[in-house]
């Protein structure tokens, strides 16, 4: 169940948040990341279960716009925000910087903690990460990179060298092909590609798969192009 969490007025500052936020604005990153506080435990872990939590969080978005709310995680993931954990049987995600931004109170602070400690877990990566990235990202001594500490300026860095997004669109478009058979990869590997060029990117793997998350889905055969949920959403907009 999730918990009452605060949220500090500096939360609508942070630079790379609203960097995030402002690239990829379908993907409601920042509503994303502060919901997670809710359903983490003590320590800042929470299950990795992108399905139910996309029950939890803003569920109406997702059904009206076709968006998934796994891409957030995975985006979140890249740039630091959350790390990934497992102990040995489930993977859950984990807010290094929670303790840091919540001031817990009453039962809870007494209650051990509902997932298992972050201290007693190891990292967890899933097939197609590169783990060098992701291990710079994080930080050495358990910090999230995405929050302070990040070597250089922006999400860009410096002294990481830059990834040929290129190269990893060709290398991975048969799987883009066959997940997002609806969509134009020559005009979105264009677009992508104008957007990010001479940008030195840490991981062009998770920026495509977040890119092509937040494509506009066409509506499946027999279904009008405004559902009953699209017109619901209009209405309270």
């Amino acid at each position: 169940m999730a918990r009452i969490r605060t949220v500090k007025p500096s939360f609508y500052r942070h630079e790379e948040l609203i960097e995030l936020e402002i690239d990829y604005c379908d993907l409601k990153v920042m509503l994303v990341f502060s919901a997670l506080w809710g359903h983490c435990d003590k320590n800042g872990v929470f299950e990795w279960k992108p399905r139910y939590l996309q029950l939890d969080i803003i569920p109406f978005y997702w059904e009206a716009t076709g968006k998934q709310l796994g891409a957030s995680l995975m985006l979140l993931r890249e740039n630091g925000f959350v790390k990934t954990l497992t102990d040995g049987s489930k993977v859950y995600g984990y807010i290094p910087t929670f303790k840091d931004h919540q001031r817990l109170g009453g039962k809870e602070v007494k209650d051990p903690a509902a997932h298992p400690e972050p201290s007693e877990m190891k990292e967890h990566f899933f097939e197609g990460d590169n783990r060098e990235v992701l291990v710079k990202r994080w930080g050495s001594n358990g910090e999230a990179l995405g929050l302070a500490g990040r070597e250089g300026k922006g999400r860009e860095g410096k002294g990481i060298k830059e990834s040929k997004l290129e190269d990893c669109f060709e290398e991975k478009r048969e799987w883009l092909k066959g997940r997002f058979p609806d969509t134009d990869l020559d005009f979105q590997k264009e677009k992508l590609l104008t957007k990010y060029a001479g940008k030195g990117i840490m991981d062009p793997w998770q920026l495509i798969l977040a890119w092509f998350e937040a494509v506009p889905k066409k509506p499946p055969p027999g279904r009008a192009t405004e559902s009953p949920v699209d017109k619901l959403w209009a209405g309270v907009r």
